[in-house]
């Protein structure tokens, strides 16, 4: 209604005098009509080739489609990692404190930055049996328990992130076996699954 019936209405009732260029030459809109109306004449004479191109605009884009990564939420380009550890439930809280500074030994002794050059871990903190304060905005603090533990590392550069989590993943997993180790960057969504339930 909105977009049919007013403005016909208004073209009906409103009527502009169109003012002529003093110079005799068309104007933009003049001249933007005229390609249009060429355009949409070529167009109708010849459907096969009007249709033909459109289906194939549309396979192309079917193809391009799966060249792009399938990716819900991108993740943050800030040089910070998250560590979610997690021992067997029922662990002592001990237990947990000392696989968190055996890990701490090894980020200060393999990832961290010599002085002021080069890549590294530049600083890091280390939270036992609760999690982090409010670090990001995606990020909600898991419910206290003895059995796990959160470390948050700050790096030289995004690039170099990718680095300090796959040595961290290895050597977690190569030293504690019953450790489930998640390392990963900041994600620009919130940390929770999301899920879809069909009927």
């Amino acid at each position: 209604m909105s977009l049919t019936v007013i403005p016909l209405l208004g073209i009906q009732f409103i009527r502009i005098a169109s003012k002529e260029r003093d110079d005799g030459k068309p104007g933009l809109i003049d001249r933007s009509k005229d390609i249009y109306r060429k355009l949409l004449v070529f167009c109708l004479r010849k459907p096969a080739l009007l249709i033909s191109s459109a289906l194939l605009l549309f396979g192309l884009s079917l193809w391009g489609v799966g060249l792009l990564p399938f990716i819900f939420m991108p993740d943050s380009d800030k040089t910070v990692i998250s560590a979610n550890l997690e021992m067997p439930i029922g662990t002592a809280i001990e237990k947990t404190d000392q696989v968190v500074r055996e890990i701490e030994e090894f980020i200060r002794a393999e990832l961290k930055r010599d002085g002021d050059e080069g890549e590294g871990v530049v600083s890091w903190s280390s939270y036992v049996g609760e999690g982090a304060p409010k670090y990001d905005l995606g990020y909600s603090s898991p419910e206290a328990n003895s059995y796990s533990a959160h470390i948050l590392l700050n790096t030289t550069s995004d690039t170099f992130n990718q680095v300090v989590i796959d040595r961290l993943d290895a050597f977690c997993i190569a030293n504690f076996p019953d450790l489930k180790a998640l390392s990963n960057r900041l994600s620009t969504g919130g940390e929770r699954p999301i899920r879809f339930r069909s009927a």
